[in-house]
């Protein structure tokens, strides 16, 4: 059996009314178009409007370990984007990411710092304990654990949740 044929018996691919083929599930689609985009820089305002490209683009920055277009999302200010909207999508990047990239790490701690910030409406911020939840790294536990001693008693909370949510 071919690769093709093992692709499509497994529910993988379907062919299209075009005679052509297509992967059944978007993160597939998004992890192998992300090869494609390696070399592309994405307009991170066009991929709030295309969560496929999203992820595409997210499986690309994996795939690197220095983004120099990512250093402009993590230098917006609060007025050029209120509701951090750039900063949440890449944030969902970092469940995929490997520990060792440069700009992981750099987009890691502008997430905590923003976390942090008691000038943003709650609600705001469990957006960003969800996504340093999705990580799956052994490290986040310790930054919560760190932070059950903030003086600030919504940081304290915010902590408590990511510890509850991670059994520790």
């Amino acid at each position: 059996a071919s690769i093709l044929s093992t692709l499509l018996d497994n529910g993988f691919l379907e062919t299209t009314n075009y005679g052509t083929y297509r992967f059944i599930h978007p993160t597939l689609m998004a992890y192998f178009a992300g090869y494609q985009f390696v070399k592309k820089e994405p307009e991170i305002k066009e991929l709030l409007r295309w969560p496929v490209g999203a992820k595409a683009y997210g499986y690309a920055a994996s795939f690197q370990s220095e983004l120099p277009w990512i250093d402009r999302v993590l230098q917006l200010s609060q007025r050029e984007d209120p509701l951090f909207t750039q900063l949440r999508l890449v944030n969902d990047w970092l469940s995929f990411a490997p520990k060792a990239h440069v700009w992981r790490n750099q987009l890691l701690k502008k997430t905590i710092t923003t976390l942090q910030n008691d000038r943003l409406p709650l609600p705001l911020r469990f957006r960003f304990l969800a996504s340093l939840l999705a990580i799956e790294d052994p490290t986040i536990s310790k930054i919560f654990m760190r932070l059950l001693a903030a003086k600030s008693p919504q940081v304290r909370q915010l902590s408590v949740f990511g510890c509850g949510a991670l059994h520790e």
